[in-house]
């Protein structure tokens, strides 16, 4: 078993927009804003905040812990009474996106890419996840074996993204939210022939769907738009 004394969230910038029924929405770390909105207030808390992952050295993620005190510093940036009902109802959708069990879901796909047989270059392999929490949809993802050469394994990656429907909805007072999400993400991860440990990944995603929700103007009123979503997620090892 390998032990991550601290697991640290490198990031750098975040950015975020939203244009749909409720007006457009847009933060970006990197620039002053008097009034964030309340939907974005939570970003700007991940930034340099930690938490522990054990996880086998074939990659299985076994525990993660050190996520309350990320959601607990999220709701402070919320400014809600202390006795206010939502809290509770925000705490669990927050734990729902960034809690223990939802990031160790997370870097279970991240680190998923281990083989379970021996493979050299130019061989593939394949695996199917479903993600149940923050953004739910089921990733079939294929990796290949491009090269090794000076000390580093390259593996590319695709991943085709379908709709997973059979998730609990997030609820937020009587309004009651889903996703219904598709597209693909593709990359590359490097690891080190030494160690066997990921060194560096870059995954570009790209998926569109809609979101429904019902609720929010009486039981029998319901919702859609659509939404799309890009990204580029990078992680790179910083050091023991």
């Amino acid at each position: 078993m390998r032990e991550m004394q601290w697991w640290r969230l490198p990031t750098i910038k975040i950015g975020f927009m939203q244009d749909g029924p409720m007006g457009k929405i847009e933060y970006k770390s990197w620039e002053e804003q008097d009034e964030k909105p309340l939907i974005t207030r939570g970003f700007a808390t991940l930034i340099d905040q930690n938490y522990t992952i054990k996880m086998t050295p074939q990659g299985r993620i076994l525990e993660i812990s050190g996520t309350d005190k990320i959601i607990d510093d999220m709701l402070k940036n919320f400014d809600l009474p202390a006795d206010s009902v939502m809290i509770e109802q925000m705490r669990e959708n927050l734990k729902n996106q960034y809690g223990n069990e939802a990031m160790k879901e997370v870097m279970e796909k991240t680190f998923a890419f281990y083989p379970d047989k021996p493979v050299g270059v130019g061989n593939s392999w394949s695996a199917k996840f479903n993600l149940t929490r923050g953004f739910p949809m089921t990733l079939i993802n294929a990796w290949k074996l491009r090269s090794i050469k000076n000390g580093k394994v390259h593996i590319d990656l695709y991943t085709k993204i379908e709709p997973n429907t059979k998730t609990s909805l997030m609820q937020i007072g009587d309004m009651k939210m889903s996703y219904v999400l598709s597209g693909e993400q593709k990359g590359y991860i490097i690891v080190d022939t030494l160690t066997g440990w990921m060194i560096e990944s870059t995954t570009e995603q790209s998926f569109e769907g809609k979101v429904n929700i019902a609720g929010m103007f009486g039981e029998e009123q319901k919702m859609e738009w659509p939404i799309s979503i890009t990204g580029t997620v990078t992680i790179e090892t910083l050091g023991n």
